[in-house]
């Protein structure tokens, strides 16, 4: 969940490249959004300004859910880009910096919160899947059912 900014502490100016492979914990009340989330893919660049560390990039999670439609279980990748600030500083009040002691950054923290942000709030295993059928419940993605010429002459 955290990334060693040692090495950034030394150079002093120059920026540094990250790219590496973080488990996320999700062990906030909630927990995770998804059934199942791989290992996050991290890459960006991080930099020291007067008052922060800047995390500049993007994350690449696979992760597993159920179809809203259809409940059926499917796979999926979410790209996204974050820019995360982290601080020292105790009187730094804003929920979007966080805090940070010694030399290593939250980064696994500021990747869930984004990625909690940025998953759908209705997932589908496909954007045109047909669902259950309402009087058999059969999966219309794989069975055609007679229902559907019925439930059209009741209604």
């Amino acid at each position: 969940m955290y990334y060693s900014i040692s090495e950034l502490a030394q150079k002093r100016e120059s920026p540094l490249v990250v790219d590496t492979y973080m488990d996320l914990e999700f062990a906030r009340p909630g927990g995770c959004p998804v059934q199942k989330v791989g290992k996050a893919h991290i890459i960006g660049v991080v930099s020291r300004t007067a008052e922060f560390v800047e995390f500049d990039g993007s994350y690449e999670i696979p992760y597993t859910d159920y179809c809203a439609r259809c409940l059926e279980e499917f796979d999926k990748v979410l790209i996204c880009n974050i820019k995360g600030y982290f601080s020292k500083l105790d009187s730094v009040v804003d929920e979007d910096i966080y805090k940070y002691e010694g030399h290593k950054i939250p980064l696994g923290l500021a990747v869930e919160d984004d990625f909690i942000l940025n998953i759908p709030f209705r997932d589908f295993c496909l954007e045109d899947c047909l669902g259950l059928c309402p009087k058999c419940g059969c999966n219309l993605n794989k069975t055609k059912c007679d229902c559907a010429s019925e439930y059209n002459q009741e209604v």
